[in-house]
């Protein structure tokens, strides 16, 4: 009774297996193989064994023709080898091998290897290739700096900004940066007070940046449009100014990267105002004249999005 029961229980998983396991095997059948050889050479049954007792299962899944035919020539015996593989509807040849040998199982067992390196090869996908560095980077970032020419004395002053960074090849990666700046400062005399604030918008164009490990450098020229605006008052009189701004610059700028996406950014620059307006409290008592050259110096990071 026993027993009765476990074949009962048994059969059907051997039948379900049995199933399963049948059309792997026909999907992992390989490739077809055509064989032409004279008496007393191994027989196709002899190559087609060897050859797929030597493929992995990936080969074994391509579609394929192996054609080996051998030929008495004398006292030798003269064979060549076509590997087909289909594609877009045609049988390309992709192999084909000839070998001579007095010894026709020898020669078998030689195309037997070549037969299935050949395969191996012929069939294998090519090599996914690495992915291309990305070429546009995006960053963003603040700086806090300090300004001379814009006040009576250095003025602190901060900076937003974006930035786009396109790599050509090694050192040629220009950059453009749009940003937004200001900075203010008080001036206290016996004559009176005077409060100073500068505000822009601007340009930097960077056309090569220079890498050596984590640290960079760029070169850049800037341009700076905005507006100079004074408040002022002296015996008990209080008058305001604003002025254009406009001033290039040429600056170096220092960073290095702490993280895989973050920076931290120095920079200098080289200020040439284009006017050279001159503040003064009546009568003729002079608070500030915008110098014909000045500079800036930045500290900040940036942070790079894209």
């Amino acid at each position: 009774m026993i027993a009765r029961r476990a074949i009962w229980f048994i059969a059907p998983w051997s039948i379900a297996l049995f199933t399963v396991a049948w059309p792997s095997a026909a999907r992992a059948a390989g490739p077809a193989f055509e064989y032409d050889a004279p008496d007393g050479c191994p027989d196709e049954d002899a190559f087609r064994a060897g050859v797929l007792g030597r493929l992995g299962a990936s080969e074994l899944a391509q579609a394929g023709r192996i054609a080996l035919t051998i030929a008495e020539d004398g006292d030798l015996f003269r064979g060549e080898l076509v590997l087909h593989h289909p594609h877009a509807g045609a049988d390309l040849v992709f192999g084909r091998r000839s070998l001579q040998t007095k010894d026709c199982e020898e020669l078998v067992e030689a195309f037997v290897l070549v037969a299935a390196l050949a395969w191996t090869e012929g069939t294998r996908p090519p090599p996914i290739p690495p992915p291309r560095p990305r070429r546009l980077a995006l960053t963003a970032g603040t700086d806090v700096g300090a300004y001379q020419g814009v006040s009576v004395v250095v003025s602190p002053g901060a900076e937003v900004f974006v930035e786009a960074r396109y790599v050509v090849r090694r050192f040629i990666e220009p950059a453009v940066r749009l940003h937004v700046a200001a900075a203010g400062a008080n001036e206290v005399s016996g004559a009176g007070t005077a409060r100073f604030v500068w505000i822009t918008a601007g340009l930097d164009v960077c056309p090569a940046r220079f890498s050596i490990a984590r640290f960079s450098f760029s070169p850049c020229a800037r341009l700076d449009v905005g507006a100079l605006r004074a408040h002022g008052v002296a015996n008990g009189a209080a008058r305001d100014s604003a002025k254009a701004w406009v001033a290039p610059s040429v600056l170096g700028r220092f960073a290095l990267r702490i993280a895989r996406l973050v920076s931290i950014e120095a920079d200098a620059a080289l200020v040439i105002p284009l006017s050279t307006d001159r503040y003064f409290f009546p009568p003729d008592t002079t608070i500030f004249s915008i110098p014909r050259v000045a500079a800036a110096g930045r500290l900040g990071a940036s942070i790079q999005f894209y």
